[in-house]
């Protein structure tokens, strides 16, 4: 078997083998296998250095050539065959090996000489431009010409491949090897802006100290507690503030204010006063009783008319008038808006919102039910309750209540509780008798106040 190594053989084998060409580098007559090197398989090379055959897939051999006969000095050069485009005559004309070519008869010879010296004198009668397209397209042949199907391995296995990672483990990993203690060097240092002090003030959660609290404590959004007071501490509070000059006409125009903001919020503000949207203007009921927070109501309703939104004002006690509703009322009658005391021009009104001043916060008048309140209540608009009674007006659920200075120990019914800075002096809360008393406003004029669920009062 030794004198068979180092030949070129060619082997045509069962599909879907095909015919494989090659030089034997070993012969294994024990497994009947044969090892073939420098393989082409079906005219293309093939893709391992080696390719070992068994003889059960052998159908035919021929002996191409032995490597060391010593009767030829030109080694076979086996090429590939180029594939052809379309059209393309040139890669037909293949040109023999030199072996072959002295093999073949005179004749033959002769004639090849003719088609070689003939396609010699096509070349030279090319012109210049189209030899430089001729090169072009041999190019274009030895680069692209031959599919690249046989060096392209099988689809790669995205799943079987991810089924081999095990995350969980991976990660447990990467946190074992994480320090316990960060490094001070790892550590980032906050960052400040220059307006900010970096130096820890003293806490400022209570500002506000009072001789007598209720039992709910209410927090801002920036965290400063506000105590409730009893309605008599509150009373005594706001007739003070009006004995040393803060009238309750200053009172009243100051609450009027902020209620009209607030209206004007929740009606949806300059969209809905917009000059180009007066088909959108809103309509704003305001219910009234004949008491103090009823005169507030009317000058609310007088601010709202004046900013051109449509109000009308139900008054649920027309007979007995205090001075200070009739005073208001007279000051919104001006405004050519409407006043009524009957519930039904209330019922044919298409409102946005209502603003309730039905009771005032000294009221005592419990589970009664007023027509006006069930109206309110039973209405599809929000409601917004002025300065109301501890326990809520009777039959209605206010969605925001507006109340001055400090606040009432309210009950869930009185909705989110607004607090109004009606601009009380200092000197006042002193003889009042608060221990300490700071501003917990801020900027703003009128502020929300939350339920401080986090202290026990």
């Amino acid at each position: 078997m030794e004198q068979f190594i180092g030949k070129f053989i060619s082997l045509h084998c069962n599909d879907p083998l095909g015919v494989f060409q090659g030089q034997i580098v070993h012969i294994d007559p024990t497994d009947q296998k044969i090892t073939l090197e420098k393989a082409f398989q079906n005219g293309y090379p093939y893709h391992s250095r080696q390719v070992i055959l068994s003889a059960k897939d052998i159908n035919d051999l021929e002996i191409i050539e032995a490597s060391n006969d010593p009767s030829f000095s030109a080694s076979v050069s086996i090429k590939k065959p180029i594939p052809k485009r379309p059209g393309y005559s040139l890669s037909d004309k293949q040109v023999p090996s030199r072996e072959n070519f002295f093999k073949d008869s005179p004749k033959k010879v002769l004639d090849a000489c003719s088609k070689l010296n003939s396609f010699s004198e096509s070349i030279r009668n090319l012109s210049k431009r189209d030899k430089q397209r001729q090169r072009w397209m041999m190019k274009d042949e030895e680069a692209f010409g031959s599919p690249v199907d046989h060096h392209m391995p099988a689809d790669f296995d995205f799943e079987k491949n991810l089924a081999l990672f095990n995350k969980k483990a991976f990660y447990e990993e990467i946190n074992a090897s994480k320090p316990d203690v960060v490094r001070n060097a790892d550590k980032k240092g906050a960052r400040y802006r220059c307006d900010e002090n970096i130096l820890n003030s003293k806490s400022v959660n209570k500002r506000i100290i009072v001789p007598l609290k209720d039992s709910i404590e209410y927090v801002t959004d920036s965290g400063l507690i506000v105590p409730s007071l009893p309605p008599e501490l509150r009373k005594k509070l706001l007739a003070l503030a009006e004995r040393f000059g803060l009238s309750f006409e200053r009172q009243s125009e100051i609450i009027g204010r902020a209620c009209t903001e607030m209206a004007l919020l929740l009606v949806g503000g300059a969209r809905r006063l917009n000059p180009q949207n007066q088909h959108q203007c809103p309509n704003i009921a305001v219910l009234c009783g004949s008491h103090r927070t009823g005169s507030q109501g009317v000058n609310c309703a007088r601010q709202l008319a004046s900013q051109g939104v449509k109000t009308i004002v139900y008054i649920q006690d027309p007979v007995d008038l205090t001075t200070e509703m009739t005073h208001e009322l007279g000051l919104y009658r001006m405004t050519s808006n409407k006043v009524t005391t009957n519930l039904q021009d209330l019922a044919s009104t298409s409102v946005d919102l209502i603003i309730l001043a039905l009771l005032d916060s000294k009221s005592t008048t419990e589970n009664i039910i007023t027509p006006a309140a069930s109206w309110a209540n039973n209405n599809r608009a929000q409601v917004l309750a002025i300065d109301p009674p501890k326990h809520g007006t009777p039959g209605v659920t206010a969605k925001y209540s507006l109340v001055p200075a400090l606040p009432l120990a309210y009950d869930a019914c009185n909705g989110k509780i607004y607090l109004c800075n009606i601009n009380i002096p200092l000197q006042v809360f002193t003889d009042v008798g608060f221990t300490e008393y700071a501003s917990p406003f801020g900027p703003k004029f009128f502020m929300v106040l939350h339920p401080n669920d986090s202290l026990v009062s």
